[in-house]
C-alpha cells in the first residue's frame, strides 16, 4: 500500500506522523500505539495521533478515544483533556486514509 504521508506532517510543533516510517500516526500499524490507560470518559481505547516537535511540547503525545473520539495529552505523566488543536480534524483521525483517498 503506497505511503499517504510523503513527507513529515507537522503543525505548531505537533508532529502527525510516524518518525521512522513516515505513516500517518493515527493509522500506522506497525509503530502506532495506545495507551496503557482506558480513555477517562468512556473506558474506550486510546489511539496515539501526534507527538511533540520542540522543547516547547517536551515530551507529550496527543491520543484520541477510538469510541467517543475525544482528545487526550499525555504530559510529564500525566494523561488530561484536551481541545481540537491545529492540524488533528485532518491528520489526526482514525478515519485519515479514506480523507485523503
Amino acid at each position: 500500500m503506497p505511503n499517504p504521508a510523503l513527507e513529515r506532517v507537522v503543525r505548531k510543533a505537533i508532529v502527525f506522523t510516524c518518525g521512522e516510517c513516515g505513516e500517518f500516526l493515527a493509522i500506522d500499524r506497525e509503530h502506532g500505539r495506545v495507551h496503557q490507560r482506558p480513555c477517562p470518559d468512556c473506558g474506550g481505547e486510546l489511539g496515539l495521533i501526534a507527538t511533540g516537535a520542540s522543547n516547547w511540547v517536551g515530551d507529550a503525545t496527543w491520543y484520541r478515544c477510538k469510541d467517543c473520539d475525544a482528545p487526550f495529552m499525555n504530559a510529564r505523566g500525566e494523561l488530561s483533556d484536551d481541545v481540537e488543536r491545529l492540524g488533528f480534524e485532518e491528520f489526526g483521525r482514525f478515519d485519515i486514509q479514506k480523507r485523503l483517498s
